[in-house]
């Protein structure tokens, strides 16, 4: 029973709701000012209150609804025109309203929820601009574009101004509809929604609702009494421009009719005068002068011509009656295009001839009804006025007794005239049709055909002896755009409003279910913190415990076999002992570089060098490095390089070496047989480069979980593989750190059990100059060099003495850089080598008081620190220092240096 009881319950509000749709657009159909365009459409709102509540269910009743309203709200629309092409837009808006409140709703019911019980801040914000804002304009451009294809009230230019105020309406609808409906249908929820919030919400959208209404007729009404009162302006000032206009064309043809009548007329003189008339009136097409002759006239009057014009003109056009005059055009201006008139009997017209028989007679200007002009190909009304001319030679005879010498003639162009009477405002206000009167058909209109909806004023004009009538009416869609444009910011203030109001309403009722669900998350965040601390922590704690064993491991071995070679007195055995030691330096230097870089990478300060290297040689270096290590493992080595042999690029060569260095260093590692294999292949565009280099062996592997924490710094696979194989778990990390700053990355395939391929990119300039080839290794002595040596501390000036003395040089050592410039002053060098870090005056303030001195400017000054990073290298070189060589010192490196020093020192004694 109780189930029924719901099933009922559900079938009455789905009722009640597709009824409450239909029944709220019609009566808001009454507040349109743009067809099927409304301010505030409640029934989208339904629509998706519904299609939340049933899903695709109440689908149809949108559409039916939908299809109801437009036939009801379409005077000229009738259920049996919706099975024809005018009954197509009306199905399509159905279908773009069914579509959104159908999409809205599945928006709601799959991810966001009811908006006046949604704990989830975000979420609500996501109803109020997706569902209530993005989603709407599903309906309005599908509406607007069906009625922009099938009515004719809706133009293609106005599409984004009809679509913006419905998807406006549509917009503010939902907002406020929605939570009206969803407080009144959880009526009885009393948990979730007490009492008094289902009330603030109901009466705060029933006030918003009326207020918007009622701000919006206002307005409406408001913009109507202005375009009428605009309208009845305008049709004054059109009849008062046109009025002026037609005067204006009488007062230039009395114009030219008295210059005429008082002046001895001859070609020049007419033309100067009419083209001046003519430049400064465009609705003059042309100005003629056309004398009253007798038939027997005619032999002379030709003659006439054929001596103005120079050549074989006759007057053409036969009488109508054997006894008519001729009225002949012998001036005409423009000349151009006009010379077949020139000659012309008008009065051969009937038309025309009855407009001279009523000048003749009345002794005023005539105009002609519309006429086709011969000189135009294009359809173009004009109209010609005959201006009276008398001869006034004799000054005694009376106004009676005048002579009638002629017509001044002017040809109007019609268009021209309205053009100047409109204006373009206007052109576009109205709709206009322009009739003789008596005759059926217009000549001048703005409109496709002679039929003009809603004519609201006809203008009656004299021209002349030709009357004239205008028909006005509004063109609605110029009057719908301007008032939509008027309105516009008065939409988009309500549309802001409603957004603010209902997002603070929904805010404020669910908003102890947000703080809750906030106090909720961030419990579970700061737990969450808590244990990634506390991972971090342990990681680190690992690392310090293994990075101490690996610094102890080399560590002791270059202080046990250090005390063994002390104890030593077998020449072989102590240069074994001190190759073991050089080993384990190495080792040890790698491992305070790795920490180094470390550093520098969490800092953000690790900088990549850019110098022109050879690839090739950088892939031997690693090959010879490796290829021992191999061979003592049993182990299979391969170096497949497939670059180009003559190809050359810019970038930081060490920094490649030390990925190579360590791929190949873990590949060795933990490969027990087998084989590891190096191949570099590239990939070239234009000046840009790709290389690619892949280290491939057959070692263990590395299962997929633990590939995921592979590039992690402080981290290894596992713990077992640190304890078996050692290492920091920094070299891979710190490798794909250096790849993502050369632009390129280091990734794995693996498999556990199957060996393991590492791929490197780098993406590279491709240099356009070949490095310079290296110098020989033989080695050399350099006992013509006087060498001065800046270094505080004791052991290492022993070692730069051992050195040099090697190579039969006798340094002079000073232990700071005062006495280094002091020993200057004393006396001449060839170089200096100089320490940066230093007590009294350290190297970088040295070397800036020796370049000070002019005999010292190119003095060689080689910088010899621990300082390696990329600022350091920088500031030794703006200083003054000739080159920067790093601690621990690479002897073949300061050799090259002596070298270069000694052939340049060499060349300038030539």
């Amino acid at each position: 029973m109780n189930t029924n009881l719901k099933l009922t319950a559900s079938k009455l509000l789905y009722f009640v709701l597709a009824i409450s749709a239909y029944l709220s657009g019609l009566v808001l159909s009454n507040f349109s000012f743009l067809t099927q365009i409304m301010p505030i459409w409640l029934p989208a709102g339904v629509a998706l209150v519904g299609c939340y509540l049933w899903g695709w269910r109440f689908v149809p009743a949108v559409f039916i609804c939908s299809i109801a309203l437009n036939v009801s709200i379409n005077d000229e629309l009738i259920f049996i025109d919706l099975l024809s092409l005018k009954g197509a837009s009306t199905f399509l808006i159905a279908f773009g309203s069914s579509l959104q409140a159908f999409v809205g709703g599945y928006i709601m019911k799959r991810w966001l929820g009811n908006p006046i019980a949604q704990p989830a801040t975000r979420k609500l914000i996501c109803f109020i601009v997706g569902v209530g804002v993005v989603v709407n304009l599903i309906a309005a451009n599908i509406g607007v574009a069906a009625l922009t294809y099938f009515n004719d009230d809706y133009v293609l230019n106005s599409y984004w101004v009809n679509m913006t105020y419905w998807w406006l309406g549509d917009s503010i609808g939902v907002l406020l509809a929605t939570p009206f409906l969803l407080s009144l249908i959880s009526f009885s929820d009393q948990e979730k929604f007490p009492k008094n919030v289902r009330l603030i919400n109901l009466l705060a959208t029933s006030v918003l609702f009326l207020g918007v209404l009622s701000l919006t007729n206002f307005f409406i009404n408001y913009a109507d009494k202005n375009s009428q009162k605009l309208i009845t302006k305008e049709i004054k000032v059109i009849e008062s421009s046109l009025y002026a206009r037609l005067n204006n064309n009488l007062l230039q043809l009395q114009t030219l009719a008295n210059f005429i009548q008082n002046n001895t007329l001859a070609l020049n003189s007419f033309h100067e005068f009419a083209h001046e008339i003519i430049e400064n009136n465009p609705t003059i097409h042309a100005l003629s002068w056309n004398p009253l002759i007798s038939q027997r006239q005619k032999p002379q009057e030709e003659a006439e011509l054929q001596r103005i014009y120079q050549k074989p003109l006759k007057i053409s056009g036969e009488p109508i009656l054997p006894k008519d005059p001729i009225v002949y055009v012998k001036y005409i201006v423009p000349k151009s295009g006009n010379e077949k008139a020139i000659g012309y009997n008008v009065y051969s017209n009937v038309e025309r001839k009855k407009t001279i028989e009523k000048a003749k007679n009345s002794y005023y200007p005539q105009a002609t009804p519309i006429i086709q002009l011969v000189q135009i190909t294009s359809k173009q009304p004009a109209f010609l006025l005959f201006m009276p001319v008398f001869d006034v030679s004799d000054k005694n005879e009376t106004p009676t007794a005048k002579q009638l010498k002629g017509f001044a003639t002017g040809v109007f162009l019609v268009n021209t005239i309205l053009h100047e009477t409109f204006g373009v405002n206007n052109k576009q206000l109205f709709h206009f049709l322009l009739f003789e009167e008596g005759v059926p058909h217009s000549f001048a209109k703005n409109v496709d055909d002679d039929v003009t909806k809603n004519i609201m004023h006809t203008l009656r004009f004299e021209n002349s002896g030709q009357t004239w009538l205008l028909n006005l009416s509004r063109n609605q869609q110029y009057l719908k755009r301007e008032q939509s444009h008027s309105l516009f910011l008065l939409f988009i203030f309500q549309f802001c409003l409603v957004i603010c109001i209902i997002t603070m309403l929904l805010l404020m009722n669910n908003r102890h279910l947000v703080l809750n669900n906030r106090v909720h998350h961030r419990t579970i965040s700061l737990h969450k913190a808590m244990e990634k601390a506390e991972q971090a922590n342990q990681a680190k704690s690992r690392f310090l415990a293994i990075i101490s064993h690996e610094i102890r491991t080399p560590l002791n071995s270059v202080v046990g076999f250090s005390q063994m070679a002390k104890q030593s007195s077998e020449q072989l055995e102590i240069k074994e002992y001190i190759n073991k030691i050089e080993i384990s330096s190495d080792i040890l230097l790698n491992l305070v570089n790795d920490i180094l870089d470390f550093s520098k990478i969490e800092a953000g300060k690790l900088q990549l060098s850019e110098q022109t290297f050879d690839m090739h040689r950088s892939l031997l270096r690693v090959a010879s490095i490796f290829e021992t290590l191999a061979m003592n493992k049993g182990l299979q080595w391969q170096l497949d390089d497939q670059l180009p042999a003559n190809i050359r690029f810019i970038g930081d060569h060490v920094r490649i070496e030390q990925v190579l260095v360590n791929l190949c260093s873990n590949a060795i590692k933990f490969t027990g047989k087998g084989s590891v294999v190096l191949k570099a292949i590239v990939n070239i565009n234009g000046d840009n480069a790709l290389i690619t280099v892949t280290v491939t062996d057959t070692g263990i592997g590395i299962s997929q979980i633990n590939q995921k924490k592979l590039f992690t710094l402080f981290t290894q696979a596992d713990d077992s593989t640190s304890r078996t194989y050692g290492g920091t778990g920094l070299g891979l990390a710190i490798s794909r750190e250096l790849s993502q700053l050369m632009g390129g990355d280091v990734t794995i395939v693996s498999e556990e059990g199957e060996g393991s391929t590492f791929t490197f990119t780098a993406s590279l300039k491709v240099s356009e100059h070949n490095i310079a080839k290296s110098t020989s290794t033989t080695v050399r002595n350099f006992p013509h060099l006087k060498v001065l040596v800046a270094e505080d501390n004791r052991i290492n000036q022993a070692l730069i003495k051992t050195i040099l003395r090697k190579h039969q040089i006798e340094p002079v050592v000073v232990d700071n850089g005062q006495l280094a410039v002091e020993a200057l002053m004393r006396e001449s060098f060839d170089l200096v080598l100089m320490d940066c870090q230093m007590p009294v005056l350290d190297g970088y303030e040295a070397t800036k008081q020796i370049r000070a001195i002019d005999t010292y400017k190119h003095l060689p000054i080689l910088a010899l620190t621990a300082d390696v990073n990329a600022e350091s290298v920088e500031y030794a070189k703006q200083v003054g220092f000739t080159e920067h060589l790093t601690k621990p010192i690479n002897v073949e490196r300061l050799l090259a240096c002596f070298t270069k020093i000694s052939d340049d020192i060499a060349s300038r004694n030539i």
